[in-house]
């Protein structure tokens, strides 16, 4: 054995170990298979014969060099399998510290992948009278800012207020951390959907699904912990607002935000400054038919006027102008940001999802329907459909034809390195994850979408002469829809409204499904997220299982004691389940 190669005996190795665990016992054979068990080649091998769906279009390198440090990450997700086979464990990290006070859904972060530093940001309310943002560093968790919010309203019960999102920004070489809050009424019920709530845990906490986003706020959270409001906006009486992004750029061409501008909405041009006009994506549903929408406002760092700023000032509803005022007086405060966009994202939607990562991938959303067993794919600035996912799954299209989807995640194969300039991330396999139910079994397809990144997509420029926006066109518009944007429009923008499907720039095949399981649907599943190769499912009863992506085995539960809502990472290797009054941590290694 001794006089045998190198290379002869890894080629051997590569086709006779099949995990972890069998090149850690080949570590301890003797001191040549040791430093023979230290070839990445043979780490990757043993990645890819572990999760061998999962893995799909995973190169070991790109351009000669490894695309991750195969060894730390497979020894990390090694030793988080034991955790979970030992039994996973949740520990309180932040609790609401006053029994008349509970925690709100949704929490949000914001955190430098590079330092695994930042902010985590969480919403509390007291009966409905009392409304508190609070703010933690993290990892520390120790308390750097709270806000109250102010309110003179009859029936403050019928009121909530959230943090819907918080971001960093790069804008005149600095960078600036926003956040937004939503002031919410709750949305009209059924009598179904009362029957189904009557059961549940604290029936009367406002749900972050069902409720109208009425006011926008958006405030800067200094390096001291200060905060300043930016803007506010009467938002449309009936939005179910889902998600929000801050940008200042498209793809980081701030060429490309002119050229939008000059199609969407020219005068906005006149306003717009690229060293201190900040853009803010809000997208959700429409009470009407449960259209999908989105809308993009945009305000400025620097605002000439004071905003409406309830942490400040007492506010009053008034009900005859559906807007909030400043108390005890008549006068309406001038708002700081307009609206510029608002699109048509399809009928009877049932969930939505924005990319936010990578950033080739920001102009799009993708939506589930409910009667549709495809997912439309859109490009948000210009309301226009532009591909497909076929949600069908294998010959048998009666596998999943009647699956309705009510859930979308996006995740990575393998995790991108922060240290480092990506110039290609299709290396590190791009997933989306769709749930939903199928009749009596419940759902999770994976998608491999790293072909949506190697589309060609440019509406601002004519396929036939390359020049970028065109004033005025003969084409006529079609007369079920009407977009501002027409006259200015480019050939390549028109081809799309007039609904060619053969000519959908981004359309999915079945076989870049990666894996579709299917688990009993009698146990009801309320939140999920993916982490590594682990799939976290919180139950309806206040469980958390874990679950390895590519096998489907549910590998550990674990009970979070009473009613959780939510369940979340943070930072690199952090979940957290929110539950009512506290918020548990599950660490892994």
């Amino acid at each position: 054995m001794n006089y045998l190669p190198d290379e002869l005996l890894c080629s051997i190795f590569k086709y006779s170990i099949n995990d972890v665990s069998q090149l850690l016992v080949l570590q301890l054979v003797c001191k040549k298979f040791h430093r023979l068990s230290n070839n990445a080649f043979l780490w990757y091998y043993a990645f890819k014969s572990m999760y061998p769906r999962w893995s799909i279009k995973i190169p070991y390198a790109h351009l000669k060099q490894p695309v991750i440090d195969w060894k730390p990450y497979l020894l990390k997700l090694y030793k988080q399998r034991l955790r979970f086979q030992r039994g996973c464990k949740l520990a309180p990290i932040l609790s609401a510290k006053s029994k008349s006070y509970k925690i709100q859904e949704p929490i949000v972060s914001d955190i430098d992948p590079i330092t695994n530093t930042g902010v985590l940001a969480v919403s509390k309310y007291c009966k409905f009278t009392r409304h508190k943002i609070l703010f933690y560093s993290y990892p520390s968790y120790q308390l750097i800012r709270k806000l109250e919010l102010k309110f003179q309203i009859d029936d403050l019960s019928e009121w909530s207020c959230q943090i819907i999102g918080m971001q960093t920004v790069h804008i005149n070489k600095k960078k600036v951390r926003l956040f937004a809050m939503s002031i919410n009424q709750p949305r009209p019920t059924t009598d179904s959907e009362d029957d189904d709530d009557s059961d549940m845990e604290d029936s009367t906490a406002p749900d972050h699904t069902k409720v109208l986003w009425k006011v926008i706020l958006v405030y800067q959270l200094h390096e001291d912990g200060s905060t300043t409001c930016l803007a506010h906006l009467e938002s449309s009486s009936l939005f179910l607002g889902r998600g929000t992004w801050f940008f200042t750029d498209m793809n980081g061409d701030q060429e490309a935000i002119k050229n939008w501008l000059q199609m969407v909405s020219p005068d906005t041009l006149n306003t717009y400054d690229p060293s201190s006009s900040v853009f803010l994506l809000t997208y959700g549903l429409s009470m009407t038919r449960f259209a999908g929408y989105s809308q993009v406002m945009q305000f400025n760092l620097s605002p000439v006027h004071p905003s409406l700023d309830p942490t400040k000032t007492v506010y009053r509803w008034d009900e005859d102008l559906d807007r909030f005022m400043v108390a005890h007086e008549q006068r309406q405060e001038q708002q700081n940001a307009k609206i510029i966009s608002t699109f048509y994202l399809g009928g009877r939607v049932s969930c939505m999802i924005h990319f936010r990562y990578p950033h080739t991938l920001n102009h799009l959303m993708v939506t589930g329907n409910f009667l549709r067993s495809e997912l439309s794919i859109y490009d948000w600035r210009f309301g226009v459909k532009i591909g497909v996912f076929p949600h069908a799954y294998g010959s048998d299209s009666n596998i999943d034809n009647t699956v309705q989807p009510w859930g979308f995640e996006f995740g990575w194969a393998i995790p991108p390195p922060t240290t480092t300039i990506i110039k290609d991330y299709t290396n590190y396999g791009p997933r989306l994850f769709v749930v939903g139910d199928c009749r009596d079994k419940f759902q999770i397809k994976v998608w491999d979408i790293s072909q949506l990144l190697k589309v060609k997509w440019n509406p601002f420029v004519n396929k036939s002469n390359n020049v970028t926006m065109v004033d005025g066109s003969n084409q006529q518009q079609p007369s079920r829809f009407f977009h501002d944007w027409w006259a200015r429009g480019t050939n390549t923008l028109k081809d799309m409204v007039m609904e060619l499907e053969e000519n959908l720039p981004y359309k999915m095949s079945l076989n870049s499904i990666c894996r579709v399981h299917l688990l009993d649907a009698s146990i009801k599943y309320s939140a999920y997220i993916n982490l590594n190769t682990w799939l976290y499912l919180l139950h309806e009863d206040g469980r958390l299982s874990i679950m390895d992506i590519e096998s489907g085995n549910i590998l550990s539960t674990v009970s979070t004691e009473g009613f959780a809502q939510d369940v979340n990472v943070v930072g690199e290797r952090e979940v957290i389940v929110t539950r009512k009054d506290r918020l548990l941590q599950s660490l892994l290694p």
